[in-house]
């Protein structure tokens, strides 16, 4: 099975790490695509089942997103 992990981060990295934990968890049974959106968090690497898409980010401005 394929599953899709989605992750987006604006004020922290939080978000990031639980969706990378989940994903990693998921690779043991299942192939697994992280939809990563949001700046580039420095983690180790993904296991082989792991594939990473990244997406453009929302950004936070004065204005709001």
């Amino acid at each position: 099975m394929r599953i899709v992990v989605h992750a987006q981060h604006l004020s922290g990295v939080g978000h990031h790490v639980r969706a990378v934990a989940l994903a990693r968890a998921l690779a043991r049974a299942h192939d697994v695509v992280l939809v990563d959106g949001g700046a580039p968090v420095p983690l180790a690497p993904l296991p082989p089942r792991v594939a990473r898409a990244a997406v453009p980010g929302l950004r936070r401005g004065p204005a709001g997103l």
